[in-house]
């Protein structure tokens, strides 16, 4: 077996990252389908669309209370949720049928678009420059609505995306302090102590394999996604429990004992952590899969030279 200091200690801290990052990454997926953050943004980027943000949410409101959209989300509290995804036909659709219901019209789009004002919200302007375009097709001014649809969505994914990331990452933080995972401190630890370092990278191989990353549960409803979620939440804290005596004391009870220096020091490998901890499991798996295998092929070429 190839005997490498450094690649051990690679191979320990990737497995740590690897691990609590599933952590943080079922916790950041848990709190986005608790604040809705998926549904909430996808009303924003609606509103955006349809009312430009302004503080008349005139025909945005319409549209979200339409039973094409209304009753694709569920109602929970007495209320009832947005949807996390809306086709673009579906948009397109039901955006016709608001301007038809709105306006009191039965007639094609060039009846619409007669009596239809531009009015001062920029917004509503591109609606009536799509009618205006459609030439009184309907298809065509469906397809239309539908590629703008798409185009604002690429940018809500955007939104979305930024939140995610910002969540994780403080979600991240928060684990690394509760966990004392200083990766300046581990990677010491690893480097000083060679049974330490043996006895993570035996983890690290026997659960390489089973360990999975993370599965997306954005199929699930809400109720469901969350029972999973916790589920999952209380397998990975039972995981991790086996490994948190490598780390020695650690956590936020550690702030109080800290000096400045020390505490700098502290916190700067929290955040380290943190960082790593953003990028994913999946990353982390794979990454430590390749570095075993490099391990045990090392094995074989010593095996073939002693040979």
């Amino acid at each position: 077996m190839l005997d490498n200091p450094a690649l051990d200690v690679a191979i320990g801290l990737i497995f740590i990252y690897a691990v609590y990052s599933l952590i943080v990454t079922t916790l950041t997926e848990l709190i986005s389908t608790m604040l809705e953050l998926r549904g909430n943004q996808l009303r924003r980027g609606i509103r955006r669309m349809l009312d430009d943000d302004t503080s008349i949410k005139d025909l945005s409101n319409k549209f979200l209370a339409r039973p094409e959209i209304k009753y694709l989300g569920n109602k929970r509290a007495g209320r009832d949720k947005m949807p996390s995804y809306i086709r673009a036909k579906t948009f397109a659709t039901t955006l016709l049928n608001v301007l038809w219901a709105d306006n009191n019209f039965e007639g094609g789009l060039e009846d619409i678009k007669a009596k239809l004002k531009p009015r001062e919200n920029a917004t509503h302007k591109v609606i009536y420059n799509l009618l205006d375009e459609a030439q009184g097709d309907i298809e065509k001014f469906k397809q239309l609505s539908q590629d703008w649809f798409d185009e604002t969505m690429e940018r809500v994914s955007g939104w979305y995306n930024k939140w995610i990331k910002v969540i994780t990452l403080c979600v991240g933080f928060i684990v690394a302090l509760a966990f004392g995972l200083d990766s300046i401190d581990i990677s010491k630890k690893l480097s000083s102590d060679k049974s330490t370092r043996l006895e993570l990278v035996k983890a690290a191989s026997s659960y390489s394999q089973s360990l999975q990353a993370n599965t997306s549960l954005d199929s699930l409803e809400t109720v469901d996604k969350i029972e999973k979620l916790s589920e999952r939440m209380s397998n990975l804290l039972d995981e991790t429990e086996k490994h948190s005596a490598l780390f020695g004391e650690g956590g936020i009870e550690k702030l109080k004992t800290l000096k400045q220096w020390d505490l700098f020091q502290y916190l700067l490998g929290c955040l380290l952590t943190a960082i790593a901890l953003s990028i994913g499991s999946p990353f982390w798996f794979d990454l430590l899969n390749k570095l075993i295998k490099l391990r045990g092929a090392g094995g074989q070429e010593d095996t073939k030279k002693k040979k």
